[in-house]
């Protein structure tokens, strides 16, 4: 009876799952708990049921998916999408919903150029938002923005401060979500620091101090006590500064949340290059190394726990399916030994089923491990520089007020050479570590024009009159796959700076050549003196370009001539695969 009633049920499920259409508020609970992959896997069921008039919602969500999987190509992909099946004559919420989440994405670029267009975009959807009346929609709007004029970090000026001061208090005013209400709060406070308004500012971040106090949000809290620390400094109100300092400090070690510990030692060293003591200072700049390094290693072993686990996940799928195709065969062993005719027919065509059922769940199984894996690795990308973002803002912030304050007193003192050796010290100090931490960044130029306009950028910036470098290429404006640019951009910054750092040569030149199944760069300098050794022993960083290049089907050599040294990276146009 039980097996009967199962295949009944498995005739029924698919007519009742084709009747089906997309349930907006399943879907919205689904972004809501954001736990597992619910929501992919739900609207991956539905897509080919949605109907004409619900694609726009359905493309939304589809753009939420990829934004939780840090997938921002697929997620614009959507989201225009979406726009293009929304009726621009009537105000509808979801085309609001549409363009504040393209805004949102264009705002991570942090160019001028996309900050400018964010702004326009989330200009329609105030409109649409003030024409159908929903106020904490609006305040979100405005809120979405005020981001959008603080983030034009290279261009920002009086006027742009203004426009993102007026749309902050405007996202206060409308929201009737508190802690919405209390983000945007935050964010005025850091423009009315940034317009010099100290007071204003302290006011409105001490209000929210105490609400995350109140409410026992010890993370908000402890963020937004470390504004106030930086702008008790910046007031020079340094006993106050200190006290906060002195306060979290302990704490966020205690919670293990390192960035932020991080973020507090820079600013105990920058509190104490301004009461000039430097001795303090240079203790906490070696701790804020020693806690990066911690950050680093606590990443590498999340990540390989994260691997481990979908690894197991994995074997388990294997071990399951086993079992399921072993029960299989014996319970078809069973039915044929015990019934005849008809009803024994209806027993194997059921445990058939049932066995595409386990494949297609194995299949299942290994899509979600794979897409797992990628996400884990993803995740430990990012975090990776975020941290590397973190060493950038925080120690270069710190060493440059150390220069500065090198500087003033320089200005004051009769015999200045001291100080001003010292703040050129510094200075040289993080020329080397912004160089250094800038190769571990894509350039910008890559991304959106290709590998021929990157790298004659990249030659422009680093010739100077001590070497000129010369760049040549065949390829105009042709693209190929994104990993094979960013290994050619990089290698070719490597080999420059080798030329800059060990070679006193004066000139180079730069070929970039694409044949039908290989790209091949070279660079030539005229240097002498270039090896200690005729071994011709690489470096870590040849080393490197050595393995990616045989990695991507081709090799790399190189050779020293007379005058001059001579590199050659060929790799495949093409994956094999």
């Amino acid at each position: 009876m039980k097996n009967i009633l199962q295949i009944l049920l498995w005739i029924i499920l698919p007519i009742w799952t084709f009747a089906q259409s997309l349930d907006y508020s399943r879907s919205k609970r689904y972004v809501s708990e954001i736990k597992d992959d619910s929501l992919s896997l739900y609207l991956n069921k539905i897509e080919p049921k949605v109907l004409e008039k619900e694609k726009a919602s359905f493309y939304y969500l589809k753009s939420l998916e990829h934004r939780y999987a840090n997938n921002p190509n697929k997620q614009i992909e959507y989201l225009y999408k979406g726009l293009n099946h929304t009726n621009t004559s009537i105000p509808d919420s979801i085309h609001a919903f549409l363009l504040d989440e393209l805004s949102i994405v264009l705002q991570k670029n942090y160019s001028a150029a996309d900050s400018r267009e964010a702004i326009e975009l989330i200009n329609k959807s105030i409109q649409i938002k003030d024409e159908l009346k929903i106020k904490n929609e609006l305040g979100k709007s405005y809120l979405i923005k005020g981001n959008a004029y603080s983030r034009m970090n290279n261009d920002l000026n009086s006027s742009q401060l203004d426009s993102a001061l007026i749309s902050y208090k405007k996202a206060i005013s409308y929201v009737d979500s508190e802690e919405l209400r209390f983000l945007a709060k935050e964010s005025l406070a850091n423009v009315l620091n940034d317009k010099g308004m100290f007071h204003e500012s302290l006011q409105i971040l001490n209000e929210c101090y105490n609400y995350y106090d109140s409410t026992e949000r010890s993370y908000d809290k402890s963020t937004v006590a470390v504004s106030l620390s930086q702008l008790y400094i910046r007031t020079n109100q340094y006993k106050k500064a200190a006290i906060i300092l002195d306060t979290i400090l302990d704490f966020t070690i205690q919670k293990e949340w390192l960035p932020l510990s991080s973020t507090v030692l820079a600013y105990k060293a920058e509190l104490s290059d301004s009461i000039q003591d430097f001795k303090s200072a240079s203790f906490w700049k070696d701790s804020i190394i020693q806690f990066q390094h911690k950050i680093f290693d606590n990443q590498n072993i999340e990540a390989e726990e994260k691997y481990k686990s979908l690894a197991l996940k994995t074997q388990l799928g294997k071990e399951q399916a086993k079992v399921l195709k072993n029960r299989f065969w014996l319970l078809i062993l069973l039915g044929l030994s015990m019934f005849l005719g008809l009803f024994s027919f209806l027993i194997y065509r059921f445990y058939k089923l049932k066995r595409r059922a386990a494949d297609q769940e194995l299949e299942n199984e290994k899509i979600k491990s794979a897409l797992n894996a990628t996400r884990a690795k993803m995740d430990g990308e990012q975090k990776e520089r975020q941290a590397i973002a973190s060493v950038l803002h925080d120690q270069m912030a710190s060493s440059l007020t150390a220069a500065r304050i090198n500087l003033s007193v320089a200005k004051k003192k009769e015999n200045p050479i001291h100080f001003v050796e010292k703040a050129d010290k510094i200075l040289a100090e993080v020329n080397t570590q912004v160089r250094d931490l800038s190769h571990q960044l894509i350039s910008a130029s890559l991304i959106k024009f290709g590998l021929a306009t990157a790298i004659e950028s990249l030659t422009d910036n680093m010739s100077n009159d001590a070497l000129i470098i010369n760049f040549e290429n065949n390829m105009d404006k042709v693209r190929f796959e994104n990993t094979r640019e960013v290994f050619l951009f990089r290698s070719c910054s490597e080999l420059i700076q080798n030329i800059h750092k060990h070679s006193t040569a004066t000139k180079a030149n730069i070929i970039l050549n694409a044949t039908d199944d290989f790209i091949e760069l070279s660079v030539l300098d005229n240097g002498k003196n270039k090896l200690v050794n005729k071994k011709m022993e690489l470096g870590l960083g040849l080393v490197t370009i050595k393995d990616r290049a045989e990695a991507f089907g081709g090799g790399f050599y190189c050779e020293q001539q007379e005058p001059g040294f001579f590199n050659k990276i060929t790799i495949a146009r093409k994956s094999s695969n």
